[in-house]
Parts: structure tokens; C-alpha cells; sequence
């Protein structure tokens, strides 16, 4: 299962690439709503939350549309009441619900992290995300020494998607690395894919 799907476009590249694997099943898949409004996290705003899912079902012909996923604000004050963006997506799943004629049994949530999953469960979570929890916080990325010195930049999986591209790493100027010099691999948290 795909969790980030944020954009038509995204959908679009995704349905193509998992139509081209010759799969018995289509692929899996969740909208990411920003329903933080943060510049720092991906996810389409609530607003075109149904326009989203219209599109992955009546466009992307090798995509299941199976819920909604937010990553809510990190260290939420509990006690100032339940999560306002776990709210927003449960509103989310609604409005989707209602306007295409969809069960909300049928709609999963992906919401709640390891600091927070028990209370997202309380408010309608049925996928939680625990990384942390089983193997322990994640340390900050550092570039390696040989990308910091030679201008190496690695493409995001997002961005490989859409650009229709390969992952190989471009050097600020554009061109490939030197054969055996030291690359990247893409950060765990860049693209959630989970086996079925």
C-alpha cells in the first residue's frame, strides 16, 4: 500500500508505473491530506480532498483507492481536547464519503504515529504508524561527506514518479556521479510502501 499519494499527477505516474509491472491486483493506495496546513509536510489540502479521490477512482484504472492519511502536528497538547487534524480527516472521509457514494466502513484512516496512536485509535484510526515504537527514534539525516563535496543530489521518490525519470543521483551541474563514488539512499520517511 501506497500512503502518500498527494496529487492527480502522482496518482496518475503511480497507476501508469503499477500498470506496466503486469500485477494481478491493483495497487493499494491512501490520499495524504495535509490537515495541518504545514509548508514542511506533503499532502493536497482538505478542500481538494474529494476532488483527489474522484480522480483516483475514475482516472487511475491500476490505483485502489483505500482511505485517507494525515500526519498530524508533532506533540499535539492532548489536553486541550482531540487532535484537530485527526478531526479533519474523519471530516475528510465524510465529505468523501457522502459525494461519492462510498461507506465509511470501506474507508480506512491513517493517522497516529508511536507518541500518539492510542488516542488516533480512540478517534477512528485503523492504521497507525509505530516505527519509532518497535525500532527506535530515527537519527537525523546527515549528507555524506562525498555529496556535501561534490554537489550530488539525490531525487526524492516523489520526484522521481513525476518526473517519469530514473532515481540515479545528478551532481548539481546535471550530470551522473563518478562510477564508485559514494551515494544516498532515499530516507524510510520519503515514500511509505507497505506489502500486501
Amino acid at each position: 500500500m501506497v500512503e502518500t499519494v498527494d496529487s492527480a499527477k502522482l496518482a496518475s505516474a503511480l497507476s501508469s508505473s503499477w500498470g506496466k509491472q503486469n500485477k494481478q491486483n491493483p495497487l493499494n493506495i491512501m490520499v495524504q491530506v495535509n490537515t495541518s496546513e504545514e509548508d514542511s509536510k506533503h499532502g493536497c489540502s482538505s478542500d481538494h480532498c474529494v476532488e483527489l479521490v474522484q480522480h483516483v477512482i475514475n482516472h487511475c484504472p491500476h490505483l485502489k483507492f483505500s482511505g485517507l492519511m494525515t500526519i498530524g502536528e508533532m506533540n499535539y497538547d492532548w489536553s486541550q481536547g482531540g487532535n484537530p487534524d485527526f478531526i479533519c480527516l474523519v471530516q475528510c472521509r465524510k465529505d468523501v464519503c457522502e459525494r461519492l457514494g462510498l461507506s465509511e466502513e470501506d474507508v480506512e484512516l491513517s493517522m497516529g504515529m508511536s507518541s500518539d496512536f492510542d488516542k488516533a485509535i480512540l478517534m477512528g484510526s485503523t492504521n497507525v504508524r509505530v516505527g519509532s515504537t518497535i525500532f527506535g527514534a530515527r537519527q537525523p539525516k546527515q549528507p555524506s561527506s562525498a555529496n556535501a563535496a561534490g554537489g550530488i543530489l539525490q531525487q526524492s521518490p516523489r520526484e522521481t514518479m513525476l518526473s517519469g525519470g530514473t532515481s540515479q543521483p545528478k551532481t548539481s551541474q546535471g550530470t551522473n556521479p563518478a562510477p564508485g563514488a559514494e551515494q544516498d539512499t532515499f530516507p524510510p520517511e520519503s515514500f511509505n510502501v507497505h506489502q500486501q
